[in-house]
């Protein structure tokens, strides 16, 4: 009987050698590492290093390895430098957050070439995804615009409400979109007016400036519209310095969802902020993972949205970035 078991035994060690034969080597080579080569416009805020984080703490949880070039922003045409670099290399793929100026053409056909999958991250240039690229992934940029509006309208109900406008980036199309979001929501309110619009360069230091210099030229306003955080907060230093009430007099809503915000929301000097999820590498890197099962992602990935408000603020704290 024992040799009976024995004899059986090589039979079944055979059988899984000749079906599995992988199985039966010592020598089995190690998962292919999956380069990622990642490109950001700047890197100069708090959103943007919560961007690169999330591609380094991403990457760093599967088998992939994170190719990144810090922005060299006083070096002309230094993203499209950047980014023939990681396709020299070459990446594996190709995740690109392209900037206004960037022409994108030669950089997809390239890549089509090499047959790297170069996935989009908040805008696309006017190219076409699922042909020129893989996906797109974005916020929906008009709706923030509609939300920032919405919680103005409800916290001033039919009282007459004067509206600081700041924009971002001039030519970003992001922008456009949350302006005319905005403004679309607005006009749904006989109460409000947008009084003067500023340029705040998405830099709490140039916002501070253009709401110090309306303050100085004279414009009075009830509220802020920034379309992001860092042009809200520096309009928020601004009121400080010219010693207008950011809790009683002026109420201030952007886009972001960064901590700052969220402090001074607890602290009563602000009404409330979208959060734009910065938090791009997570679903990149899922979109890998499906194209590396053989599965065609869809052509547009809108992240989801999250409002803080003095309700959820302090709970929620520790969610933003």
């Amino acid at each position: 009987m024992l040799l009976i078991k024995k004899i059986l035994f090589c039979m079944t060690c055979i059988l899984l050698c000749v079906l599995f034969p992988s199985a039966c080597r010592e020598d089995v080579s190690p998962p292919h590492t999956i380069r990622v080569g990642f490109s950001q416009p700047d890197s100069h805020n708090p959103w943007r290093t919560a961007q690169i984080n999330s591609f380094i703490e991403a990457t760093a949880n599967c088998n992939m390895e994170l190719v990144y070039t810090e922005p060299n922003l006083t070096q002309p045409g230094w993203q499209s430098k950047a980014i023939q670099h990681l396709l020299d290399i070459p990446v594996d793929y190709l995740v690109i957050v392209p900037s206004e100026k960037i022409n994108l053409t030669q950089i997809l056909k390239v890549a089509k070439q090499k047959r790297i999958p170069v996935i989009l991250g908040e805008r696309d240039l006017s190219n076409t995804p699922g042909t020129d690229y893989a996906t797109l992934i974005r916020a929906d940029y008009f709706r923030e615009g509609q939300l920032c509006a919405q919680l103005l309208a409800n916290q001033f109900g039919e009282k007459p409400c004067a509206v600081l406008e700041l924009s971002g980036t001039e030519s970003a199309a992001l922008a456009d979109d949350r302006i005319r979001g905005f403004e679309s929501e607005m006009a749904k309110h006989h109460n409000f007016q947008i009084i003067a619009r500023a340029e705040g360069g998405t830099n709490r230091i140039e916002a501070q400036k253009s709401t110090s210099q309306a303050i100085i030229n004279g414009v009075k306003f009830d509220a802020v519209f920034a379309q992001t955080d860092e042009d809200g907060l520096g309009a928020l230093q601004a009121l400080k310095i010219a010693g207008i009430s950011p809790e009683k007099d002026v109420k201030i809503v952007s886009i972001g969802g960064v901590q700052d915000v969220l402090k001074a929301i607890i602290a009563k000097e602000y009404l409330a902020t979208i959060e734009s999820s910065p938090k791009l590498g997570f679903i990149a890197v899922d979109i890998i993972d499906q194209i590396e099962r053989g599965f065609t992602p869809p052509p547009l990935v809108v992240i989801p949205y999250q409002i803080y408000d003095r309700d959820n603020a302090f709970q929620l704290f520790d969610t933003a970035f």
